[in-house]
């Protein structure tokens, strides 16, 4: 794995739940990849957080109880400040319908759950890369 110094200034925010503060395996990979993030379980926050911060990506939980996070796909897409943003979805659900249904929301590649972070740092980097192109599936 290797540092992307010139990602430095990407901000990615995670909507997600992680338990354990201290170590969040996604953001200390993200973070030796050269991206920033940040995280938020809540929905409303997330669309807040992306509007204030200018932040580039999004890595939305799909199974993340009590938050419908394909509305904030979809609320994103629909604002032109944020139509761009690249979004990447998470789900233990590998069910194509889940997966079309979150393309078709506006999620640019879907991976399966629990996620390898390695893997959501190449995504990302090849997401912003390349607006519009549509990467991995579950």
């Amino acid at each position: 794995m290797s540092s992307h110094p010139g990602e430095s200034s990407v901000s990615v925010l995670l909507v997600y739940s992680w338990n354990d503060v201290t170590r969040d395996p996604c953001r200390d990979t993200l973070r030796l990849w050269g991206f920033r993030s940040a995280t938020t379980s809540d929905g409303e926050e997330a669309l807040r957080m992306v509007a204030e911060h200018g932040v580039r990506a999004l890595v939305l939980d799909l199974d993340l109880p009590g938050v419908d996070t394909l509305s904030v796909a979809s609320a994103l897409r629909q604002h032109e400040p944020t139509r761009d943003i690249a979004i990447l979805a998470t789900t233990r659900d590998h069910e194509g319908d889940v997966c079309a249904l979150a393309r078709e929301r506006g999620c640019d590649a879907v991976l399966p759950n629990p996620v390898d972070p390695d893997r959501l740092a190449a995504e990302l980097e090849a997401i912003l890369a390349h607006p519009g192109r549509r990467c991995a599936g579950a």
